[in-house]
């Protein structure tokens, strides 16, 4: 017998495991389906939450022929609830290898991010069998304990929080609902194609493990909660091990120790380094590939020209150090004049070549003034004399002083005066075109281009 749900429980549960307070602005992810018509229904039906307070976001995926109708439904359902309504209609896109409904996704909660205020909250209107689906499917994946831990109640996104505050809430008790409430939601056609993994367990697994196991959606969502358990404390573990750990991070490049990583334990080295690609904003791999870093790029010790990729970013070793890096296409950049005045950015790949007044460091300002700077893309050979130094030395030997990684390299930009080599930036700059002591100057820098990936 499942429990009964109205806008009271739905107002405990807000209150107990979330609690919301009395001013957070709140977002309502609303496709129109029974689930979040529910959701949003209930929350406007309780008494001490200010309609003004809430706005359903709804994301047109445009992906079925009725997407415009949905839409339109979905605005008169929230008129007729006195509750404000964003949409916005998915952009057309190359799903790069991930498919449509996985870009689809992607593209919803950016969007849904976009729309966050400062302590906002956004609740999504997952429920109790949505979480035995997402266990059993990542079970079937082969997922560890992070993935069996299913769903999460609740995680920061963007400038507020992620609130499921139906994660414990059975779909019976949804529908009934529904039902007792006169609720018209829409359904979709490809909730019942049984080619996706979700559907084909709700329709034709489920239903026959319920006829051996009665309650057991209760009790896979108490495993969940167990995984979850432990999935925080080895979480907990990488934190504390990759505190310990020297860290730096030098131009869009991620750092860490090998000497420090490979004083733990092979099972704590390899949790240490999941929570390092989730903390630089990458997906974690296939427990297959993660081995090869440690196999290929620590224990062997290899030439730094081995790398380890999966898609979206790649692992090299230079030295003591393994780098994470988002993966991309290598190209030398185009020969350009610097423009002083110019207002639009130069763009290095997917960095903007920056110029600063400084003191004692750069190109003398005299020079840089009444010269013609040109950039260059490195072609091997070139050599700078650096201040303090009586002779020139070759860039190939400077880099490798400054413990410059081979691959990183051929994306410095160069800076000639005429046919001389008057600077590396971010590296160094050559005489006699450097700043001397408490002399003016200008130094160049390399920066993230705006909204670039890592």
């Amino acid at each position: 017998m499942h429990d009964r749900f109205d806008a009271a429980r739905l107002e405990r549960i807000l209150r107990s495991d979330f609690e919301l307070g009395q001013h957070e602005e709140i977002f309502v992810a609303f496709s129109g389906g029974l689930d979040s018509t529910t959701l949003l229904h209930a929350l406007v039906s309780i008494d001490s939450i200010d309609p003004e307070r809430i706005t359903a976001l709804h994301f047109n995926h445009a992906l079925h022929q009725q997407a415009g109708v949905w839409e339109q439904h979905c605005k008169e359902q929230c008129r007729l609830r006195g509750v404000r309504m964003e949409s916005h209609p998915m952009q057309p896109g190359n799903p790069r290898g991930r498919g449509t409904e996985a870009m689809a996704r992607e593209a919803r909660y950016e969007w849904l991010q976009a729309q966050m205020s400062m302590g906002s909250v956004l609740m999504t209107a997952h429920h109790l069998n949505d979480q035995v689906e997402t266990v059993l499917a990542n079970f079937f994946r082969g997922s560890g304990v992070r993935g069996l831990a299913g769903i999460r109640k609740s995680r920061s996104l963007a400038y507020g929080s992620l609130w499921r505050p139906l994660l414990g809430v059975e779909r019976e008790s949804i529908v009934e609902y529904a039902i007792e409430h006169g609720l018209q939601w829409i359904e979709d056609p490809m909730n019942v194609d049984c080619r996706y993994t979700r559907n084909h367990l709700r329709h034709r697994v489920l239903p026959v493990v319920r006829e051996k196991w009665r309650g057991v959606d209760g009790v896979i969502a108490r495993s969940a909660e167990n995984w979850l358990d432990a999935s925080e404390l080895l979480d907990e573990i990488a934190e504390s091990d990759l505190a310990a750990i020297r860290r730096c991070r030098e131009g869009r490049f991620n750092l860490v120790s090998i000497s420090d990583l490979t004083s733990h334990g092979r099972r704590r080295m390899t949790n240490a380094l999941r929570m390092w690609f989730v903390q630089c904003g990458f997906e974690i791999p296939h427990r297959r590939r993660l081995f090869n870093v440690i196999d290929s790029l620590i224990a062997e010790k290899r030439e730094p020209t081995c790398l380890v990729s999966w898609p979206g970013a790649e692992v090299r070793r230079y030295r003591d150090w393994l780098y994470l890096s988002a993966t991309r296409q290598r190209t030398t950049f185009t020969t350009l004049n610097w423009d002083r005045n110019a207002t639009d950015p130069v763009l290095i790949h997917d960095r903007r070549l920056v110029a600063h007044p400084a003191r004692g460091a750069g190109i003398r300002s005299s020079v840089y003034d009444n010269s013609t700077i040109v950039i260059r893309p490195r072609r091997g050979g070139e050599s700078c004399q650096v201040p303090g130094s009586l002779y020139h030395k070759k860039l190939k030997k400077i880099f490798q002083e400054k413990g410059i990684p081979p691959w990183q390299r051929n994306d410095i930009p160069l800076l000639y005066i005429g046919d001389s080599l008057a600077g590396v930036v971010g590296v160094c700059y050559c005489q006699p075109y450097a700043a001397g002591e408490n002399e003016p100057g200008v130094t160049f820098e390399l920066i993230e281009k705006e909204g670039a990936h890592k």
